[in-house]
C-alpha cells in the first residue's frame, strides 16, 4: 500500500460532497435524509469534508462555500445539544432512541474542530470548544467504571483525543483506562464477542478506536490485541473487499464495505492489505456518502508494505475450530460454526441487537461475487441451514460443526443435540461447484428436519426457471419488491433438469425444494424491526420426502 491511497481516497470522497450539500438544511444545519427528516450521524461528514478543505491539492481546498457548509453543520450539533451536551438520537427512519453521548458523531465533531479552529470566528470557536467540552465532561462521568464493549471503548478513545486537544490529564486518564480494559477482554481469536460470538464489522470498531488510542498515545501495549484483531478481519474479507458476513451475529452483508478498523489495521502489512482490498471496494463505486471513519486513517494512518491474506497464503483455512475459509481458483466458501451454548440461547436471543447464528453458508465467486449467503435473521428457518425439530423442539442455531476435508472437496458436519446433519461442498470446475444436504438415517427417521440456504437477489435482477419431463414447466420474473416471486419443485410431478437461472449463472435444483422472493431479514436497527427492501434475499427450502440428500450445482456462465 503505497502513500498515494491517502490522495485517491480523498479524491473520491470530493466526489460526494455536491451531494451532500444539497441534502443540507439551510436553516438548521442538518444533513436530511432522502425523506426529508434528520439522522444525528448524518452530520459526521463534516470530518472528511474538513479533510477536503485543509488538504491542499484536493478540488475543495480552501473553497468558502464547503467551510460554510461544515460551520452550519457543526453549528446544529451545537444548537442540538442539551444542557448536559447530549442529543436525542434520530434515525434515518425518523425513530427517537432517546438521548445520549453520540460516540462516532462527537469524535469526528473534534476532528472538524481541530482541523479548522485556524478557519472559525471567535464566536463559532468557542461555541464548538463549550459543546465539545460539555461532552467529555459527560463522557468522563460515564467511564469512570470502564466497560469492554464497543461504545465505551470508542468513548475511551475520543476522551483521551479530548484531554490531548483541551489540555484534561484526568480525561486522557479515564479514557485510557477504558481502552486498556477493553484491550484485555479481547477473545483469544482476535475479536470482541457479542451475543457469544464475532460480529466483524462491530470488530473493525473496536480495533479504529484502539488504533487511534495508539496513535495518539504511542502506547505500544495494545499493538498484539491490534494484530490478533487484524488476523481475524483479514481472513474474514472476500477477495472483492466485503466483509464475510457468515459468521456475523449482528449485522448482515453490505453491498459496501464497512470503513472501520483501518487506523488499527495500518500498523501490520497484513492489514495493509485489508485496507487496500476495502478501499479498491470503495472506490470502485459512486461516493454516494462521506463515510467519516475512512478519514480517521486518511488523517492518523500509516501507510507501508502489504503481505498476503491469511486466505491468500493458503486455500484452507480453520479459523479457531469454529469457521471453515475455503478459497479454490475463482470460489471462495465460507462455512461458519459459530454459536451460542444452548444453555444461553433463550437469554441471548432476547437482546435486540443479536441474531441467530443459523444461515451458516456463503459461496462467492469472481465473475458474480456472493449469491449464495447474505447473513444472519432472527429465529427464521428461512435464514437457517438446517432446521431440526424433535418432540416438540426446534434447532436453527448448531450445536457442534467439524470440517473434513474429502477427495473432492469438504464434508461439514453439523450437530443439533444428538442429531448429525452434513452439508458436502464439492469442486467441479472454475465454472462448476456443488452443494449437497443430507441426512443420515437417525436424523431423517427421528427428526422432522429441513434445510434452506439464502441467495442474494436484487430488486430489478431478471431470473427464470425451467424443468423438463412430462410436466415441463418455464416461468421468468423481474423482481420486485411489491411482487412476490415463488416456485416449487414437487416430488412426484415428473420435473427433470430443474434449473433456476439468473444474471451471469445458473443453478441446478433437486426435487422437493421451494424458492420465495423477497424475504426479510429482521432488522435489530429499525424500530420495527422491519428491513428495507435493499435487504431482500431469496430463500431456497429444502425437505426430504424422498430421499436423504438434496444436490445443488451453482454454474456460471
Amino acid at each position: 500500500m503505497n502513500s498515494t491511497i491517502k490522495r485517491k481516497l480523498l479524491g473520491h470522497l470530493a466526489g460526494g460532497v455536491e451531494q451532500a450539500m444539497r441534502q443540507q438544511d439551510r436553516s438548521t444545519g442538518w444533513f436530511l435524509t432522502p425523506e426529508g427528516g434528520r439522522a444525528t450521524y448524518r452530520q459526521d461528514r463534516i470530518y472528511p469534508m474538513a479533510l477536503l478543505y485543509t488538504r491542499e491539492g484536493t478540488e475543495w481546498f480552501g473553497r468558502k462555500a464547503l467551510l460554510n457548509t461544515i460551520v452550519r453543520a457543526g453549528d446544529a450539533l451545537r444548537d442540538f445539544q442539551d444542557r448536559d451536551g447530549r442529543w436525542e438520537f434520530i434515525k434515518p427512519d425518523g425513530s427517537s432512541w432517546g438521548k445520549s453521548y453520540m460516540p462516532w458523531t462527537i469524535y469526528h465533531w473534534l476532528e472538524t474542530f481541530v482541523l479548522l479552529r485556524d478557519h472559525l470566528s471567535d464566536a463559532h470557536r468557542r461555541s464548538w470548544a463549550k459543546g465539545l467540552r460539555l461532552c467529555y465532561t459527560g463522557i468522563a462521568e460515564e467511564l469512570r467504571i470502564p466497560v469492554p464493549h464497543n461504545v465505551p471503548n470508542w468513548h475511551g478513545m475520543s476522551l483521551v483525543r479530548g484531554g490531548q486537544i483541551f489540555e484534561r490529564p484526568e480525561w486522557i486518564e479515564i479514557g485510557s483506562r477504558q481502552c486498556l480494559h477493553t484491550a484485555a477482554h479481547q477473545h483469544r481469536d482476535g475479536y470482541w464477542p457479542e451475543g457469544d460470538g464475532p460480529t466483524n464489522g462491530y470488530n473493525t470498531i473496536y480495533i479504529h478506536a484502539l488504533g487511534l488510542y495508539h496513535a495518539f498515545t504511542g502506547d505500544t501495549s495494545v499493538l498484539k490485541c491490534l494484530e490478533k484483531g487484524c488476523r481475524f478481519n483479514a481472513t474474514f474479507i472476500y477477495p472483492d473487499g466485503e466483509p464475510v458476513e457468515t459468521i456475523d451475529g449482528r449485522q448482515n452483508y453490505e453491498s459496501s464495505s464497512r470503513y472501520y478498523g483501518w487506523p488499527g489495521f495500518c500498523f501490520f502489512a497484513q492489514g495493509r492489505r485489508f485496507i487496500s482490498l476495502a478501499a479498491r471496494a470503495f472506490m470502485s463505486k459512486p461516493c454516494n456518502e462521506l463515510y467519516a471513519q475512512v478519514g480517521g486513517f486518511i488523517q492518523h494512518g500509516i501507510t507501508g508494505s502489504e503481505e498476503p491474506t491469511p486466505w491468500q497464503k493458503q486455500d484452507r483455512l480453520v479459523y479457531g475450530g469454529k469457521a471453515l475459509i475455503r478459497r479454490k481458483g475463482p470460489w471462495f466458501v465460507s462455512v461458519s460454526g459459530y454459536s451460542p451454548p444452548p444453555n444461553s440461547r433463550t437469554a441471548i436471543g432476547r437482546q435486540r441487537f443479536i441474531m441467530s447464528r443459523s444461515n451458516c453458508l456463503s459461496i462467492w465467486h469472481e465473475r458474480i461475487n456472493l449469491l449464495i449467503g447474505g447473513g444472519n435473521s432472527k429465529r427464521d428457518p428461512l435464514f437457517s441451514t438446517f432446521d431440526v425439530g424433535e418432540n416438540g423442539s426446534r434447532r436453527l442455531e448448531p450445536d457442534l460443526v467439524s470440517f473434513k476435508t474429502v477427495a473432492k472437496g469438504e464434508t461439514i458436519r453439523f450437530r443439533y443435540g444428538k442429531h448429525a446433519c452434513l452439508l458436502h461442498i464439492e469442486w467441479i470446475s472454475k465454472k462448476a461447484l456443488a452443494f449437497t444436504f443430507e441426512l443420515p438415517p437417525a436424523t431423517r427417521r427421528d427428526t422432522v428436519t429441513e434445510a434452506g440456504f439464502t441467495m442474494m437477489l436484487n430488486p430489478g435482477n431478471k431470473i427464470a426457471w425451467r424443468s423438463q419431463g412430462r410436466n415441463a414447466v418455464e416461468g421468468d420474473a423481474t423482481l420486485d419488491a411489491k411482487t412476490a416471486t415463488e416456485f416449487q419443485w414437487g416430488a412426484s410431478a415428473g420435473h427433470r433438469k430443474r434449473l433456476m437461472i439468473g444474471e451471469g449463472w445458473s443453478l441446478e435444483m433437486p426435487e422437493d425444494t421451494t424458492f420465495q422472493w423477497p424475504v426479510y431479514p429482521y432488522n435489530p436497527y429499525a424500530a420495527d424491526n422491519a428491513a428495507p427492501e435493499a435487504e431482500a434475499v431469496g430463500a431456497v427450502s429444502i425437505q426430504f420426502a424422498e430421499s436423504g440428500k438434496r444436490r445443488f450445482v451453482l454454474r456460471i456462465d
